[in-house]
């Protein structure tokens, strides 16, 4: 015969059991904690809100590592419908250069200094511009685009990534 067992014992043991699925590591498990005395129910619920805590946590990480699979597996070669875009309205302070929002440079763009080549829609023009990933910015060559295309304050851009490297600028008129 075997002395009763508490609920929050009881409840240990299961749980134990789907998380390792193994009947001798539950049977030592519920052996350790009978000889050294009874769990106490707020025990047992601290336990099962740090479980739920750390699924969470899980569960946010594996969305933002997909958000970030996804947002390059975008613009990597992917047709036109599904390829990744963002968009900015033109302003004073874009004459010199383009500041990115944190968002579309945290999710988009590369960390490092790299050149992106942006293309004019009628494919007949396109321009080198530096974009300087630390800070998030277009700037080397920004210039020559807002003069050339030419941008106005008011328009919006329409960024499409056509290759890793590569945008294309479709501006709309107020």
């Amino acid at each position: 015969m075997q002395p009763p067992q508490s609920r929050a014992l009881l409840a240990f043991s299961s749980r134990f059991k789907t998380e390792q699925g193994e009947d001798d590591k539950k049977e030592e498990v519920v052996s350790e904690l009978s000889n050294r005395g009874r769990t106490t129910a707020a025990e047992s619920n601290g336990r099962k809100l740090n479980l739920r805590k750390k699924a969470a946590e899980e569960s946010q990480e594996s969305k933002r590592t997909e958000k970030l699979v996804r947002a390059r597996r975008d613009y990597a070669g992917a047709s036109s419908s599904t390829a990744t875009e963002f968009t900015s309205l033109f302003k004073q302070g874009y004459l010199k250069f383009l500041r990115l929002r944190t968002s579309v440079a945290k999710d988009h763009m590369p960390d490092e200094k790299i050149m992106f080549k942006i293309h004019h829609p009628n494919g007949k023009k396109c321009w080198d511009v530096v974009y300087l990933g630390r800070f998030g910015v277009f700037s080397g060559g920004w210039q020559r685009l807002v003069k050339e295309y030419p941008l106005v304050v008011g328009d919006t851009c329409k960024f499409t990534f056509i290759k890793p490297e590569e945008l294309l600028l479709v501006v709309s008129k107020p």
